[in-house]
Parts: C-alpha cells; sequence; structure tokens
C-alpha cells in the first residue's frame, strides 16, 4: 500500500539479504522506491516514475535517480514539475530522461564520443601497438558517428544489431571520432562480415573498459556480449585460401614483371618468411643483419608481445632483401615506405599491397593468402606443427603448453626456414622440387 515516504525509511526499512522490497509514494503518486540488498549486505536505493499512456493505456515504470544521489524531495519536485506534465501531455517520459542524462553528460564529457578518446588514451598509456589502436579507432568511428551524443547506458541490444547491420551495408563512416572528414586514399571504406565483426570486437572492448574502470554511475551493462548470430555472421565465408602449386609457381615466376620491385619485394619476402602482412610492409632497415641472415622483429611490431621475433633468413629471402638495398639508394628508415602522401602510415599498407595482387588475375589472392600458404607448405613438406607455430609466431593454445613448454624451436625453425627457401628457389626457377619428396621419404 501506498505511504508517506520518508528519508529514514529509505535508509533503515529492513530488507533481508538477497531480497528488495518496492515501496509507493503516497505523498507524490507515481512515485516508486525499489530498495534491494544484495547478499554481500549492500543497499541500493532505486527511484522510478510509473505512469499510465495516455494513448495506448500501457502501464509504464521508468527509473530515474538513485538515493542519496538523488534526495527524496528532488525526486519528488523532479516528478511534480517535470514527469508528470509530459506524460499528462502524451509524450514519452523515459525520451524526456534520455534528453536530459544527454544535456548533462555533455556538459560532463560522459557522452560516447568523449569517453572514446579517452579509451583509445589509456590503450596508448598501456602500451599496446599502433596498429592495435588505429584498428580499434577505426571501427569506433561507427559508435561516435551514430550515437555520439548518447550515454553508455542508452545503448540497448538491439541498438548493436542495428549498428552492425549499419556497418555490414554501408562499412565504417568517412568520419573520425572528433567528426572530422577522414582522409584515405582509397576514399570510404566498403563494408562486409568482416568489417561488421571488427565492429562488434571494438565495442565489446571499449564497454569492457567503460565497466572496468566504472565510467558510469548507473547500473551499466555490456549490450555487446553475446550475440551468438553475429559473431556467426561476422566470421561467415572467412577464406580458407591457399595457392596451389601451379599458382605459387605462377607467382614466383612473374611477380618482379607483373609488380614494381617495391611491391614484388614484400610479397616474395611474405613467400618466403610465412610472416603476416603486417609484420613485413612495416618492417626496418636496422632490423636486419645479412650478415648472419637474421631479421629481430621487435615485440612491439608482433601481434602477440611477450618478446622479440628472431627469423633466421634462408638464402632465397636474403636475395630478395639484397637485390632491394640495391634499388633502394640513400635508403629510408622503412624497407617499403608509404608512396601516398596522405597515407596515415609511414610504410606500405598492406591493404594497398592487396589491391596491386589483382593484377595476377588469381581469385582471392590476397597478402594474407601468402602466410597460409606457407604454413600449408611447411606442413606438406613434413614441418612438425610445433616448429611452423614457431616460425609463424603463434601464441601456445592451453594453459599447460605455456606454462611447461620452453624449447625455443630456434635450430629447427632455422633448418625449415632453410628448406622451404630451397623450395621456393627450385620453383621460381622453373624446377621441379626435391625438398617435398626427401622429406616425405
Amino acid at each position: 500500500m501506498p505511504q508517506t515516504l520518508t528519508t529514514t525509511t529509505l535508509e533503515k526499512k529492513r530488507v533481508d539479504p538477497g531480497e528488495f522490497v518496492w515501496l509507493a509514494d503516497n505523498h507524490t503518486p507515481g512515485l516508486r522506491v525499489r530498495i534491494s540488498n544484495s547478499h554481500a549486505n549492500t543497499r541500493t536505493v532505486t527511484f522510478y516514475y510509473r505512469y499510465r499512456d495516455r494513448n495506448d493505456r500501457k502501464l509504464i515504470q521508468t527509473k530515474f535517480g538513485e538515493y542519496p544521489g538523488c534526495s527524496l524531495k528532488h525526486a519528488r519536485t523532479l516528478v511534480d514539475e517535470e514527469l508528470k506534465p509530459e506524460a499528462n501531455d502524451g509524450k514519452d517520459v523515459r525520451a524526456y530522461l534520455r534528453r536530459k542524462r544527454q544535456a548533462t553528460a555533455a556538459r560532463e564529457g560522459e557522452t560516447l564520443r568523449a569517453l572514446i578518446p579517452e579509451f583509445l588514451s589509456y590503450l596508448e598509456r598501456r602500451k599496446k601497438s599502433a596498429a592495435t589502436v588505429v584498428s580499434l579507432r577505426r571501427y569506433l568511428r561507427p559508435i561516435a558517428h551514430k550515437w555520439g551524443d548518447r550515454l553508455p547506458i542508452d545503448v540497448t541490444r538491439g541498438d548493436v544489431k542495428d549498428l552492425f547491420d549499419s556497418v555490414k551495408a554501408d562499412g565504417v563512416p568517412p568520419y573520425d571520432i572528433d567528426g572530422s572528414p577522414v582522409i584515405s586514399s582509397r576514399g570510404q571504406r566498403k563494408g562486409g562480415h568482416r568489417a561488421a565483426g571488427h565492429t562488434l570486437s571494438a565495442g565489446s572492448s571499449f564497454w569492457t573498459w567503460l565497466l572496468d574502470r566504472e565510467k558510469s554511475n548507473t547500473e551499466l551493462t555490456n549490450p555487446w556480449r553475446g550475440h551468438k548470430d553475429l559473431r556467426k555472421e561476422s566470421v561467415a565465408g572467412t577464406s580458407n585460401r591457399v595457392l596451389n602449386a601451379e599458382e605459387l609457381t605462377q607467382v614466383l615466376q612473374s611477380a618482379r614483371e607483373i609488380l614494381s620491385p617495391g611491391d614484388a619485394t614484400p610479397l616474395l619476402l611474405m613467400l618466403a618468411t610465412g610472416l603476416r602482412p603486417g609484420e613485413v610492409c612495416g618492417a626496418e632497415w636496422k632490423e636486419f643483419d645479412v650478415k648472419i641472415s637474421e631479421w629481430i622483429i621487435p615485440a612491439r611490431r608482433m601481434k602477440y608481445k611477450e618478446a622479440d621475433h628472431t627469423v633466421f633468413l634462408s638464402e632465397f629471402a636474403t636475395n630478395v632483401i639484397t637485390s632491394w638495398r640495391k634499388i633502394r639508394k640513400g635508403r629510408p628508415r622503412s624497407l617499403f615506405p608509404a608512396t601516398s602522401k596522405i597515407s596515415r602510415r609511414p610504410h606500405l599498407s598492406p591493404d594497398n599491397l592487396g589491391e596491386r595482387l589483382a593484377r595476377f588475375k588469381i581469385k582471392g589472392f590476397t597478402p594474407k593468402v601468402c602466410r597460409a600458404t606457407v604454413r600449408t607448405g611447411l606442413q606438406k613438406l613434413g614441418c612438425p606443427k610445433e616448429v611452423r607455430a614457431r616460425m609463424s609466431h603463434h601464441q601456445h593454445l592451453g594453459k599447460v603448453p605455456k606454462s611447461y613448454d620452453h624449447h625455443p624451436f630456434d635450430d629447427e625453425a632455422k633448418d625449415w626456414w632453410n628448406k622451404w627457401g630451397q623450395h621456393l628457389s627450385l620453383i621460381s626457377q622453373g624446377e621441379p622440387s626435391q625438398v617435398a619428396t626427401e622429406n616425405l621419404r
């Protein structure tokens, strides 16, 4: 039954652990209070306003504050002077409260557009790689563009699904977090299931940070979690493309004829090492010691930043680098500097390299296919999976191997890089490779 609420009631009303009670205020009809007590004996007092919609006569209840941040006196004043008039005029009280929160958040810097730069700055302070920050910034752009003036608490699971579909259909908007146009040599990035999936992951990471850092004083939940249907859709059609023997022969024998030296060299280096496209395109001259045939990639440039990654260069790979060094007179810092003046990166982009691979007329041929081709080729030659993982810098799967298996496989990796390089050399010269036959006996 309704009763005249008092501050003492809000503070002293007995509620058993794990339970809650509802109280209606006789002084201000429509004002209700939910008093809950967690199992840890944490008391929460939340104000609600309940009213009947004038159009469809549905009973609607909406939360608008918590005690003691919102006092009982202020709650009564808010209901009488703001919420009741809105309800009496047939307006949506929830929309009114949302606009009011957004206006307050804009003044206090709590909107999504204000919080995203703070999240990115946090990542930089945590020494996350530049590639990670750039990628998250790109795929948080749809959130800033669509919901920049909203609060995190106002985003629902339905909103997430709508944004997923929007990015899949139209791509990432060509506007930065602050609303400024994004200059790109490729123009507006196309949509697709991969872009939508990256947006889903970026949004989930951002909301996790909001929850961990308590960036909202309301009961914030993560609307990005779950969504198994969207996760499945985001990886639909993921390519398992690998160059077959004929295609690999075509690429090795015609790379320098079809591509410029600046594009053929990173392509051949990817096929010689099996590294990720970004790791090859971002290579710097100081990382190489051709005399001892080693390439040490600093941990900051690797996907898994546990330690530097040592690549033992085969004769094939060394010849590729040496030939490129003769061409690059007055060498800059990067092996493959950016060719576009408006590029944000100082080096060649894997995306730009991928566009040039279309000249081979090989369906589905992308820079990432080179990495899959190397690992599959090594497997076919008889290379153990532990050595393949070492060569491609993949993490241990599971806690037990990571805790107990510490053999570096350096000698084995060096041997197999040399065998793979010999295999590529024979193919590029039009000779049959005997490496596979030797290792399958």
